[in-house]
């Protein structure tokens, strides 16, 4: 057998060659160290965000992560916790002792996960929610789920002109009755020191007096309404509408600071969100599936609700259910009277009788701007009391036009509180919109701000969690740290590695 020798050139060759296969495995390492702290990283936020709230899920079909985790404060400290808690239970699985079948040459440890940054459901006004809300109802709508809606988001500019219109006009109305009756009083003083002095003198009464007579005459036969209608707008108007006040709903919220009434805390964290415009509508959408109303059971949500008429909360903001009912029925008489003064505008009969009951009433004064004032007060009472008849029909289930014509006109202006206290009801013919429908339609003159809030209040009460803390997004930073493997056995190096550390942040959203 001849004896092998190797030679110190070979030597040395032999330990850059395996120093070089050493720093190469070392590089491979490393790269996969960053590769597989990625991977646990996603895992980790992945595994965060499958701890959403089971009862909003289940619900309404939203999902957001409750930031409070039972308690009652938010709390990033505990999110940092239970990430590092799935942080450590996967790197177990892949970390295990050599030769076995999860043994990993990595030997990757996380030493901390920090929070950076998160988004909550009450953010940018409720923007953040109403999102959610809109990719939800894009999934589970037909195509044609938001012709009503678009067809009522038409209405909604000239509603509110149209309102405020006629609050404009009532008000110059009133003032101008006020002024004539003022004048009225002065002129009777001032008749009654005349009326003495002619008695005195045994003059007759002048020929002003007599026409002021006549105008009496004229003003008892033919009743003016503003008086009555103010009083009735003065009142509960409730009671005017319902038939059964006492079969309302008495459910009230016993304690609860609305979002709107909040300093909220928000995130730092800011994601694609849907187009404002057709977000709104997907949240209307929403509300009229999910949320009941007087009228409507809702399909949706949960059995048990905090209280029964929840449109009418969007609404009326009220924390019990008959307030919100009363600010729903106010609102809609406004709506209605405004719009049913259209309608009058446009009958010339009913704007003459309306002129003789103004010129008996305030026509001494002779002054043609303030009877015309007059004359339009009176036709917006008469308006009013339609919008009662109206309201009385939605209530029952009827459906109301948006512009009536005048064949559809059912109030009688010689007997306005005889019609009232008749509990009569317009009858149209199953034409027109119903209440869900003028829900919706007031809704939208609210903004976007405010029925966010007041969803995610309604939302929070019957689910016992608080959205203003409710996480939609969370960016999460993980610091890692491994040792060197291979660089002990590199003979040429120029100093010893102790440990590698780096960081990995992602971003997770629901939706995304």
């Amino acid at each position: 057998m001849e004896k092998g020798s190797i030679t110190v050139f070979l030597s040395l060759v032999l330990v850059l060659v395996l120093s070089f296969i050493f720093a190469l495995l070392e590089g491979a390492r490393v790269f996969y160290l960053k590769g597989k702290a990625e991977i646990v990283t996603d895992l980790c936020l992945q595994s965060m965000f499958g701890n959403y709230h089971e009862g909003v899920w289940q619900d309404y079909h939203l999902l957001f992560i409750d930031g409070t985790w039972g308690r009652d404060e938010f709390s990033k400290e505990v999110f940092a916790f239970r990430a590092m808690d799935e942080i450590e239970a996967n790197m177990s699985r892949s970390n295990g002792q050599v030769g076995s079948p999860s043994w990993d040459l990595t030997k990757l440890q996380a030493s901390e996960f920090e929070m950076s940054g998160y988004e909550l459901a009450a953010d940018d006004g409720g923007e953040v929610f109403q999102s959610q809300v809109a990719r939800q109802m894009k999934m589970e709508a037909a195509v044609d789920a938001l012709d009503e809606i678009l067809s009522l988001q038409e209405l909604k500019q000239d509603t509110e002109d149209k309102k405020q219109d006629a609050e404009e006009k009532w008000s110059k109305a009133w003032n101008a009755l006020e002024q004539a009756q003022e004048e009225q009083e002065q002129e009777t003083e001032g008749n009654s020191v005349d009326d003495e002095k002619q008695e005195t003198e045994g003059n007759n009464v002048d020929d002003k007096k007599q026409e002021q007579s006549g105008h009496k005459e004229i003003s008892e036969s033919l009743e003016n309404p503003m008086e009555y209608v103010k009083q009735l707008r003065r009142n509960a108007v409730l009671g005017l509408v319902v038939k059964d006040a006492a079969g309302l709903s008495e459910k009230t919220i016993k304690s609860m600071i609305p979002l709107k009434d909040r300093k909220l805390s928000s995130g730092s964290l800011k994601t694609e969100r849907e187009n404002a415009v057709s977000g709104r509508l997907w949240l209307q959408y929403f509300i009229q599936n999910y949320f009941s109303n007087y009228l409507a059971e809702s399909k949706k949500g949960p059995s048990e609700k905090i209280l029964n008429y929840e449109m009418e909360y969007m609404i009326g903001g009220k924390l019990s259910d008959r307030e919100n009912l009363e600010m729903v029925v106010y609102e809609l008489l406004g709506i209605r009277e405004a719009l049913n003064f259209t309608t009058i505008m446009g009958d010339a009969a009913k704007k003459t009788l309306a002129l003789e009951i103004a010129t008996a009433a305030v026509g001494f004064t002779g002054i043609l701007p303030l009877i015309k004032a007059v004359q339009i007060g009176i036709l917006l009472s008469w308006a009013f009391v339609e919008s009662v008849l109206d309201i009385r029909s939605l209530l029952e289930g009827k459906k109301v036009p948006f512009l009536k014509r005048t064949d559809q006109w059912a109030s009688d202006l010689s007997d306005s509180r005889g019609t009232i206290e008749s509990g009569q009801m317009s009858d149209n013919d199953g034409e027109g919109m119903d209440y869900t429908q003028y829900l919706q339609l007031m809704l939208l003159l609210l903004s976007s701000e405010t029925i966010n809030y007041r969803c995610m209040d309604l939302i929070g009460q019957n689910e016992q969690v608080d959205m203003e803390h409710m996480i939609y997004a969370a960016e999460g930073t993980v610091y890692y740290q491994a040792s060197p493997l291979f660089w002990s056995l590199i003979m040429v190096k120029r100093q010893e590695i102790k440990d590698y550390s780096f960081s990995v942040r992602n971003i997770m959203a629901y939706g995304k």
